[in-house]
């Protein structure tokens, strides 16, 4: 299906986005609607079935250029007028993608995943032993909030703190500590990175999987390119959103890594390492 196509397309499983980017409206339109009766064509053809009413469209840029486009855009499918979410977002794999990349819903969203879980835990507080709970927090609070934590990494320091904050009561609860216990002594005992550190050092870890693999290609492309000292080279931007971006987060956090970690012949290593280096090197907390 991708080769088919005149666009930009993200596929995992049978999940698939596609994506142009213009100056006009009706170039988007236009392309977008083009790629839709490919996609049809291509689903006739290999007796696969078509549902356009569970396609939907988004608008995604800048809160200022997206509020004064003069129209919107219109994509057809099928004969099929797709039409935009009224709150102008859409979940995909987990993640709330909303019109003007920013991440209020998914930040909304994930605290109140973790508050359930944490619920769950203060009842096995004094019934399950110390290494255990660990084990379990890892599992059910820990692997929820680092799903897509580079991604949105570049969040505001408000929601870095919210996130913080309930990091710091499953460590209370894992160390059975009494109420405003020292942070720093409690994530000593349990040896975990805070969130902030946990954005850098997932951060870094995905920047090395993409150059070791190459892949996706269209990340590799903007993280391939280093001068002479081996730092990853960006274009210049001044626009805030952009500078929150991964692509433009992890290349600063990269390029600050010392060449012998990021050298590391094997990932094993380099997890080790870049572990310490995000322990002695990046703030635990923000405030």
């Amino acid at each position: 299906l991708p080769y088919s196509l005149g666009c930009e397309v993200d596929a995992y499983a049978d999940d698939s986005t596609m994506s142009f980017s213009a100056k006009a409206v009706d170039t988007i339109g236009s392309n977008l609607t083009e790629n839709c009766s490919k996609v049809s064509l291509w689903m006739r053809e290999n007796k696969l079935k078509l549902n356009a009413d569970k396609t939907h469209l988004i608008t995604v840029g800048t809160s200022q250029r997206v509020n004064k486009l003069p129209e919107s855009v219109k994509v057809e499918m099928d004969g099929i007028i797709l039409k935009e979410n009224p709150q102008k977002y859409e979940d995909l794999l987990g993640i709330s993608v909303e019109y003007n990349l920013k991440w209020h819903r998914t930040i909304d969203q994930l605290k109140t995943r973790l508050k359930s879980r944490l619920a769950g835990l203060t009842k096995l507080r004094f019934v399950v032993p110390f290494p255990f709970l660990k084990t379990i927090t890892q599992g059910i609070f820990n692997s929820v909030l680092i799903y897509c934590l580079p991604l949105f990494g570049g969040f505001n320091k408000g929601q870095l703190s919210d996130l913080q904050v309930l990091q710091n009561k499953a460590a209370q609860i894992v160390t059975k500590s009494p109420p405003r216990s020292p942070r720093n002594a409690m994530f000593d005992q349990l040896d975990w990175l805070t969130v902030n550190q946990l954005i850098a050092y997932h951060t870094l870890l995905q920047i090395l999987k993409i150059i070791s693999f190459r892949e996706p290609e269209y990340l590799y492309d903007a993280l391939c390119t280093d001068n002479r000292n081996g730092h990853i080279v960006v274009p210049n931007c001044d626009l805030s959103l952009a500078l929150d971006s991964f692509t433009y987060r992890g290349a600063r956090l990269w390029n600050n890594v010392p060449p012998q970690i990021r050298n590391c012949p094997k990932i094993g290593t380099f997890k080790k390492e870049i572990r310490k280096y995000v322990k002695q090197m990046v703030p635990r907390f923000s405030d």
